[in-house]
């Protein structure tokens, strides 16, 4: 038996990962449970529904990703009951997600524990965004799948300026009816953030389900696909 990790398009969004189970063997298993264990995690999600897994095929059994330990060390394992027994096996994270992960969580804690970046409505050409630097630096709003700001700068601010409301014009990236329908990171967008201790990086913030459908029907709007 061998392991991997990694994340599809739409995992990343829901916190979630795949752990990529593959039997080397000559003969089928039953793989009745998988927990991961990971020194950068808080917990170790478990997967427990029973699958057969071919001899020679791999399967992808998805586990929510908890919080991270941001004090904590990479290394992960998988833990797995095959065939009623029990065996311990590398899980290594090859396309770096699960550090990318860690590294995105531990950051935004940071960042909201001084920062406060709120979107308050959606308008006719946008959204209206509450913004309060505290001791962070607020830079450059990037582009997402479905909008692209008509200001880039639009949500920038000093340390220690006072909080304020922002209006952000939007513009599609680009019209596309299939993304639309299909869009699962469209309305989440990152802001480019300073901390005190110097590092920076994106910052994501996003909408409520309410904000999210009018924010599509603005998109249609845009791109005459209503």
């Amino acid at each position: 038996m061998s392991a991997s990790l990694y994340q599809t398009r739409s995992d990343t969004p829901l916190n979630a990962l795949e752990i990529q189970v593959r039997n080397d063997g000559p003969d089928p298993v039953t793989v009745d449970s998988a927990q991961l264990r990971s020194g950068r995690l808080a917990g170790a999600p478990v997967w427990d529904e029973p699958v057969e897994i071919p001899a020679g095929a791999a399967m992808d059994l998805k586990v929510s990703l908890p919080p991270p330990d941001c004090d904590g060390s990479p290394g992960e394992t998988v833990a797995l009951r095959v065939d009623g027994q029990d065996v311990v096996i590398d899980a290594p994270d090859r396309l770096g997600q699960v550090a990318e992960y860690v590294a995105a969580v531990c950051f935004e804690d940071d960042v909201e524990s001084t920062t406060h970046i709120v979107v308050e409505a959606v308008t006719d050409e946008g959204i209206r965004v509450f913004v309060d630097p505290g001791t962070s630096e607020v830079g450059a709003l990037g582009t997402t799948i479905l909008f692209a700001p008509v200001d880039p700068e639009a949500l920038a601010a000093a340390p220690g300026a006072p909080g304020d409301v922002r209006p952000v014009r939007l513009r599609p990236n680009r019209c596309d009816a299939h993304a639309l329908g299909e869009d699962k990171q469209g309305t989440y967008f990152d802001v480019e953030v300073t901390l005190a201790d110097g590092r920076s990086g994106p910052y994501t913030f996003t909408v409520d389900q309410e904000q999210r459908g009018q924010l599509y029907r603005l998109y249609a709007r845009m791109c005459g696909l209503s």
